[in-house]
């Protein structure tokens, strides 16, 4: 891989939508395999700021589904009673074919727009899951190299008091061998 240059939010969130794409997950080891180059936590920073800006994204496409699904019943209630007149001015009904009629033509209109509000009810829904499943996932992550750093921290700091002290020993022994040699007594 490359040196640690600086990355850019753009190029981040950029390679985690061809991830996501391309059916995977954008986790922090994918999405510094494909830039090549990065500094961990910058990217880790990033993907957290893109994992938040797909969460509030699902959550204005539930609110347009929301207002969609609402402007859909008002218009399936003005066609109804569209409906209901054409029918009463075409010809003369009694009050119970009237209702009849009426029942009908509501049944008919529900069934026209329920499937498609359900369907993308529940993409809303997938999505927010797979949302929620990747920020669930990056956060096992920071916690296990969180967990990895502080391992290397204590190898790293046993090794240096190894040094300090195998760095004593060598100062020692080459104080002794300036010493004069001791005479032999007989």
């Amino acid at each position: 891989m490359g040196g640690n240059r600086d990355i850019t939010l753009e190029e981040v969130t950029g390679v985690a939508d061809r991830l996501v794409a391309a059916g995977v997950e954008p986790a922090l080891r994918a999405v510094r395999d494909r830039l090549g180059t990065g500094a961990t936590e910058t990217i880790l920073q990033f993907l957290r700021e893109w994992r938040r800006a797909q969460e509030r994204r699902a959550v204005g496409d539930l609110a347009a589904s929301r207002a969609t699904e609402s402007r859909l019943r008002g218009e399936l209630a003005h066609q109804t009673q569209v409906t209901s007149e054409h029918c009463a001015a075409m010809v003369p009904l009694t009050a119970e074919r009237d209702a009849a009629v009426i029942d009908l033509a509501k049944a008919v209109l529900r069934l026209e727009y329920v499937p498609c509000l359900e369907t993308a009810l529940t993409d809303l829904r997938a999505d927010r899951d797979r949302e929620r499943e990747g920020r669930t996932k990056a956060e096992q992550e920071v916690t296990a190299l969180t967990a990895r750093v502080k391992d290397l921290q204590k190898q790293l700091d046993e090794a240096q008091a190894r040094e300090t002290g195998l760095r004593e020993r060598l100062d020692q022994a080459q104080a002794k061998k300036k010493l004069p040699p001791r005479q032999k007594t007989r």
